[in-house]
């Protein structure tokens, strides 16, 4: 028993069935379209006439179809049917229903403008595939911005192209292994509002990109690399579990954003790279991802908790900051050069728990330590791990003077190990008053930036004039 939920079925295939809230899928004795009777085997089933309205009823009932296959087509050739009410499937158990054009030469178009579609009743996994391995019949599924409810079993579109915009309901699963649209930009907008949204599969790939914004505040769950443009919300991030190989998700930023969410633990490995001018921030204490991260472009701005990561490597481009915790297993954390590192939120401090791993900043340049300095200073702790400074020089930090700021100790790195490397260079000025000198104190296990401040040129040459008057004054008055 079939239930399909398009929000609306209008415009060169038309439903002679009176508009109502939504159409359901219904066999009921009718005889399929084109072709032959359903097929339980049949890896190319016939294709179903949509302009067959026995198929479509107005009730929720529907009947208990005896096959596992149906299709829904275009009408002598049409290729497109614009929804114009919620499309409803219901079966009972597993089934599959094949989009796509009988007529080659031409993709099938269901465009839900933004109505839903809905998968209701059943423990079964319902497919949307194509009716068959030629390309020229593919169909292709466009949303709106309407719900993809699924509140029993699983509904998978692992054929069709999909494009456009939906937000996903239901507590069961929605599983997209399809394409973007041929000429089109994929999904460009993606809610997981409740449920679960599983991207890709044991083969095939998914329709998003570094166009697509995705808030989730359900379940993601991800089998395959794959990137996005935006990622939001306060939902999990969780592995699909089809092997045991690695996975990368990258974040192509071109807004800053922030994402709130659990990413996971687990056998298999899910590395990050940030890329994109733009920040993301991510905020969850529940970062359990063991994977590398990879900040190659903006910032990567950890205010969350991440713990057994693997390395961190920030590249030329990228920096790394927050005011959060960042633990690896034993992992190194690496900024290359032309990467830079940014501690602390006004200022703040960030941690590091590195086991035996290593803090390496070795490879800096001029200006690639950005601190913020106030009553309080930014601060970067090594909880466990080894910090490398290579040979530093004052001229690699950039400071900013926050107001409060005042002469005085600021410890700088906090560690409970030999800093390995040395001071350079250690004095300069910043902020025009400001004078800076940097050393090793505690043994050596921490990074010191001593401050006094030093009267502007300008407020030199006025003592200085205000000097040699009273001096000719007083040489007057001696006379």
């Amino acid at each position: 028993m079939f239930r399909l939920f398009p929000s609306t079925l209008a415009a060169l295939l038309i439903l002679t069935t009176p508009a109502l809230a939504q159409y359901y899928y219904d066999t009921n004795g009718a005889t399929p379209g084109f072709g032959d009777s359903w097929s339980n085997t049949s890896a190319s089933p016939e294709p179903w006439d949509l302009n067959t309205t026995a198929h479509w009823t107005t009730s929720a009932a529907g009947d208990t179809a005896t096959s596992t296959w149906q299709s829904i087509t275009g009408l002598n050739g049409s290729t497109t049917t614009l929804v114009d009410n919620n499309v409803v499937f219901n079966p009972p158990a597993a089934a599959r229903v094949a989009v796509g054009d009988q007529n080659a030469g031409a993709n099938f178009i269901i465009d839900f403008g933004s109505h839903d579609l809905i998968r209701q009743g059943g423990s079964g996994t319902l497919r949307l595939q194509n009716p068959s391995p030629t390309a020229d019949r593919n169909g292709i599924l466009r949303f709106g911005g309407g719900e993809i409810n699924v509140s029993d079993g699983t509904l998978a579109i692992g054929g069709p192209q999909v494009s456009g915009s939906f937000i996903k309901t239901g507590s069961a699963l929605l599983e997209i292994t399809s394409t973007a649209e041929t000429g089109g930009n994929g999904l460009t907008n993606v809610v997981v509002d409740t449920g679960t949204l599983k991207l890709g599969g044991t083969t095939g790939n998914y329709a998003v990109n570094s166009g697509t914004s995705i808030q989730n505040n359900g379940t993601l769950q991800v089998a395959r690399d794959f990137t996005v443009g935006q990622l939001t919300g306060n939902g999990a991030i969780t592995q699909a579990g089809i092997s045991t190989s690695n996975f990368t998700m990258t974040i192509d930023a071109s807004v800053n954003q922030t994402f709130g969410g659990s990413t996971p633990p687990g056998t298999r490995t899910l590395n990050i790279v940030k890329d994109g001018s733009a920040s993301v921030t991510l905020s969850s204490n529940s970062l359990q991802h063991i994977g590398t991260t990879t900040v190659s472009n903006g910032l990567l701005s950890i205010t969350g908790t991440h713990t057994g990561g693997g390395t961190y490597t920030v590249q030329n481009g990228g920096t790394l900051g927050g005011d959060g915790s960042i633990g690896t297993n034993n992992a190194n954390v690496t900024v290359e050069a032309g990467g830079k590192l940014a501690p602390g939120t006004s200022p703040g401090t960030l941690t590091f728990a590195l086991g035996t791993g290593e803090l390496d900043l070795s490879a800096i340049g001029t200006g690639d330590l950005q601190f913020e300095m106030g009553p309080t200073s930014d601060m970067v702790v090594l909880s466990t791990g080894i910090l490398n400074i290579g040979t530093l020089d004052f001229d690699e930090f950039d400071f900013t003077a926050l107001g409060g700021l005042a002469e005085g100790d600021y410890l700088l790195f906090d560690s409970n190990e030999t800093i390995v490397g040395s001071i350079g260079e250690a004095s300069g000025i910043f902020d025009g008053i400001y004078q800076g000198t940097l050393s090793l104190i505690n043994g050596g296990q921490d990074l010191n930036l001593n401050i006094v401040i030093v009267p502007e040129p300008s407020a030199m040459a006025m003592v200085l004039v205000a000097g040699i008057g009273l001096a000719v004054l007083r040489r007057r008055s001696r006379r």
